[in-house]
């Protein structure tokens, strides 16, 4: 698989989004100084918290049955439905992030466009 981009995100909407559902960051793809803006879910509920859902498990093979078949709008509603996390109203904090953070490259050329692939 390969991501091309012919800039770096100027904005937080074109950032690309990486992370396992508990840890994120956004990375802004710039060359000579990078932009990694780091996320954790306990800074939006307060605190840490088990949000997993006990019965998602059961629903997945089904969900998923139904989008190999192309009923995804049926998918996509019983997957809202079904896996969401619990509990499903938390109070949250005012978006925030753990703060931007920057990782300096220097003595890169600056290329003409960008590729990222798999290690």
């Amino acid at each position: 698989m390969h991501l091309r981009y012919v800039q770096p995100a100027a904005r937080w909407e074109e950032a690309l989004p990486v992370g396992n559902g508990r840890l994120g960051a956004m990375v802004f793809g710039r060359v000579g100084e990078e932009r990694i803006q780091l996320n954790e879910e306990s800074v939006w509920a307060g605190r840490r918290m088990d949000d997993n859902n006990p019965g998602a498990r059961a629903h997945l093979d089904e969900i998923r049955q139904l989008i190999f078949e192309g009923e995804n709008a049926t998918a996509y509603s019983l997957a809202t439905e079904l896996l969401r996390a619990t509990p499903r109203s938390v109070h949250t904090a005012p978006a925030a992030s753990l703060g931007p953070g920057s990782i300096c490259i220097t003595e890169v050329k600056e290329p003409d466009s960008f590729v990222l692939e798999p290690c």
